[in-house]
């Protein structure tokens, strides 16, 4: 070989050489940049159809994990049955055809138990050392973010593939009725449409209960298919079933909650400061639906003034009989899972450190 020809491949090997550490310096910084440019397009669908007036709320979700992220979360929201039935929005969203749901627990506690602790208990929720919607529904998530409820909730979720970001509340389980209802002897044999452990709470007093679409009850009340329902304060806001049904039965109720979940192993793959722009959005939201919620109670009292909707209050006995029930339906479904027992457990420390035990 030349000495010439020697120089030239030297040359050439150090030209190569210094090309590729500076392509590996750039794929260095370009690709971070990239990372951080990158846009994550997700969607959530509610288990609630449009009428239910928590579903158009998720547009505040929406534009505020947007505006947090700046532009890098991209979210799109459907109500139910949209993409999915409601009762499937658990598998599908592990399975990864949605991102997210917008959920209420009681649609998969077959399968899942806590989910009727997560839905509400009979009577659990109620905070009788609480007066007021917003008061209530700032109790309720003080149980979940400081008393240690959301740990239990995120724990049992993820099992099932989920990562439950947050909750809310609507108020109390609204039951509305096409008659009056004062006495036990007013539910029995009653067909009631009711959710998780609600039904078998209703039954207790002679009810007949079943489970149907929030889109089929209107119709299902006014033909005489069903006598009462329970839903939240929508039902006569937004759904408008007091015009079939105007009787709002009060005295064995409990306030609900209701959640938001990500896919898990999306969520883990997130950013850490995307997932600080979700965990913000979900503040927003959740402090948007104190203000609405808190107008919608406003709405019903002017329904009750006008007569559209007339409270039926429980007699005394009837509401002893309901809290007796409600005692043992807590205590039975502590009994279901681990889950269950670390989720009831929780729920009575908080009681018994807001009543002193009582």
């Amino acid at each position: 070989m030349s000495s010439n020809t020697f120089f030239r491949n030297s040359l050439n090997w150090k030209i190569l050489s210094t090309l590729s550490i500076a392509l590996v310096i750039m794929a260095v910084m370009v690709l971070p940049a990239q990372a951080k440019d990158k846009v994550y397009r997700l969607k959530i669908q509610s288990a609630f159809p449009r009428g239910d007036v928590s579903v158009p709320l998720l547009d505040v979700f929406a534009k505020s994990a947007e505006e947090r992220s700046n532009g890098r979360l991209k979210i799109k929201w459907y109500a139910a049955p949209e993409i999915v039935p409601s009762e499937q929005l658990l598998d599908s969203v592990k399975m990864g055809v949605l991102d997210m749901m917008h959920m209420v627990g009681a649609y998969w506690a077959g399968t899942m138990p806590v989910g009727d602790v997560e839905f509400g208990l009979p009577m659990s929720y109620n905070m009788p050392w609480l007066t007021g919607y917003t008061a209530k529904a700032q109790g309720l998530r003080d149980l979940y973010f400081k008393e240690g409820l959301i740990e239990v909730m995120r724990e049992a979720y993820a099992k099932e593939g989920h990562y439950y970001l947050g909750m809310f509340t609507p108020g109390p389980v609204v039951v509305l009725s096409t008659h009056p209802v004062k006495t036990i002897e007013d539910w029995q044999g009653k067909k009631v449409r009711a959710d998780g452990m609600n039904m078998m709470y209703y039954e207790t007093a002679g009810a007949k209960a079943t489970t149907i679409p929030g889109t089929d009850t209107y119709l299902s009340l006014k033909l005489g298919a069903i006598d009462m329902a329970e839903w939240d304060i929508s039902a006569m806001t937004g759904l408008n079933w007091h015009e079939v049904a105007p009787y709002w039965v009060t005295g064995m109720e409990s306030y609900l909650t209701m959640g938001i979940t990500i896919n898990l192993k999306k969520w883990n793959k997130l950013p850490e400061d995307l997932k600080e722009a979700l965990r913000g959005a979900e503040q927003d939201y959740y402090n948007a639906t104190l203000k609405m919620y808190a107008n919608e109670f406003q709405t019903v009292q002017k329904l009750i003034d006008e007569k559209k909707v007339i409270v039926s209050e429980l007699a005394p006995p009837a509401k002893a009989f309901f809290k007796g029930q409600s005692e043992k339906f807590m205590d039975d479904q502590a009994a279901k899972d681990e889950d269950c027992a670390n989720a009831v457990a929780v729920i009575k420390q908080w009681i018994s450190k807001n009543t002193d035990g009582k």
